[in-house]
Formats: C-alpha cells, structure tokens, sequence
C-alpha cells in the first residue's frame, strides 16, 4: 500500500497520518488516533526503529502500539543501507515475500520505497515483549535454537538453504 506523503523520519510521524494507515488496514473504522508517544528501540546499526504508543478518541480494538522503520540518521550508516539495496530489500520482503514463508513476521501495515531518494518506511506490529537480537554481544542457547528454526521456516519453504 502507498501512501501520498510517505514520513521517512520518526518526527514526521503524527496522529491524523496513523488514522490514514490503520484505517487503510481495516483496524479503525470511525475512531482517531488521538494521542502519539514515541520511543527508539532497537540497536539502529542500518535503520532507526520506533516504537509509537497510541491512544484513540474511542476504543476499536486497533493496537495500542507500532513499531516503524526509518533510514538511519546517521549519514553512514545511511549510505550503507541504500548503497548496498538494503532497505528496498526489506521493503519488498514486506510487500509480498514474507507471504511465501514460513517464518514468523510482524504484521506490516504499511511498507514504502522512494528510489529516488532511498527513504523508506515500514509500520509493523509490535511483538513485545519480544526482543531484537544483538549480533555483537551475542545470545543464550536457547535463544540460537529458535533462531535455526526462524531460519529453517524462512529458507525453507523457497528451497534455499543458508550458507
């Protein structure tokens, strides 16, 4: 789904636009987002994550939270995420190819690519209390058995297998 005024920086990001997505997605039919706090998780070694916490004029059952996607901010880091094809990869794996897999994914409820300038963003569910992995401190066994069986659910059912 596209949206005219893509918000490819967390600051851009506002309540009336939320109502436009979630509406978009079936999760509101007449209630607002009345209320938007936002909160940076994640690592943000490619991209800068954003936890957005929401609160309506009257309750729909919509989530109480999303979490976007953005370019990083760091210049660096930026041009290593659009140089190298990164963000519109995880864009178009949102768009259609997380559908073909088995692994389990976020809902993505909103997912958009500007070639021109490399902005992108990502509106996905929450999985908290879910946590992201850290590739440089490391994980506990248990945590590296569930992450063979995301990988074998991811690379599976395309009949890759990972190197």
């Amino acid at each position: 789904m596209i949206i005219a005024d893509m918000r490819a920086k967390p600051e851009l990001v506002d309540a009336a636009w939320l109502t436009q997505i979630l509406r978009r997605n079936g999760l509101l039919r007449s209630a607002h987002v009345a209320g938007v706090e936002s909160r940076t998780v994640g690592a943000g070694m490619l991209g800068d994550s954003v936890r957005f916490s929401l609160t309506y004029d009257r309750d729909e059952g919509a989530p109480a939270s999303v979490v976007c996607k953005f370019p990083a901010s760091d210049p660096t880091s930026r041009a290593t995420g659009t140089d190298f094809g990164l963000y519109l990869s995880e864009v178009r794996f949102y768009q259609g190819i997380n559908r073909t897999v088995s692994v389990r994914t976020p809902v993505c409820y909103y997912a958009d690519f500007d070639a021109a300038t490399g902005d992108f963003v990502l509106i996905l569910e929450d999985m908290a209390p879910a946590r992201a992995g850290n590739q440089l401190t490391g994980c506990t066994v248990a945590d590296a058995e569930q992450v063979m069986i995301q990988a074998a659910a991811l690379h599976g059912p395309r009949g890759m297998i990972p190197v």
